[in-house]
């Protein structure tokens, strides 16, 4: 079992190892891809078993900066279009058996046994005064945060929910108490949905 102090882009690619370590010679890192004339470079691309999986680490910039936005959008359509896994990690999720069922999809977790691979020494979901917070996204860098933090709550994943929502309310009580930027309706069910 790998064990990691907390999960990064560099540090993605022992994970990737670890996970499928019959195939450690297969994983291109920085790999380049044209969509549409344009040149893109991916974290991490693996071809096994006739699947193909994108892996990449969204950093801050994913939740922050429009260009970045718009590049993950098209290397998102394209992925479908070309029926290839996209596994998107965002910051603040960290990689272990709680976690990647919800971020691979449980059949991808059974056929490749990634269980009890990954153990990492910070909580499943976190914020911590190093990093950004959601106050400072914008407003489509919201919108992906919110969703996926209901997504967890829909699929029951509250552990992760729960740590997101105590460690913002613990560093900066006026994010998870209220954003005044947000619709009044979200910043409700926000703050109703603690999950438990």
């Amino acid at each position: 079992m790998l064990e990691i102090e907390k999960l990064s882009e560099k540090i993605l690619y022992r994970v990737i190892c670890e996970l499928f370590p019959f195939n450690i010679r297969d994983i291109i890192p920085q790999k380049r891809i044209k969509i549409d004339l344009k040149l893109f470079i991916i974290d991490y691309y693996l071809e096994i078993d006739n699947d193909k999986f994108v892996f990449e680490f969204d950093g801050p910039t994913h939740f922050c900066n429009t260009k970045t936005q718009i590049r993950d959008l098209l290397l998102q359509e394209y992925c479908k279009e070309n029926k290839i896994f996209i596994i998107r990690i965002p910051y603040f999720i960290q990689l272990n058996n709680y976690s990647i069922p919800l971020l691979f999809s449980e059949n991808i977790v059974q056929k490749y046994q990634l269980e009890n691979k990954i153990k990492t020494k910070y909580k499943n979901g976190f914020w911590d005064k190093k990093i950004v917070y959601p106050a400072d996204f914008n407003s489509f860098g919201w919108t992906l945060f919110w969703k996926l933090y209901k997504n967890y709550i829909n699929k029951d994943f509250s552990l992760i929910s729960k740590e997101i929502f105590e460690s913002l309310k613990t560093i900066l009580p006026e994010i998870a108490l209220g954003i005044n930027y947000i619709k009044n309706e979200e910043k409700k069910i926000f703050i109703e949905n603690y999950p438990t």
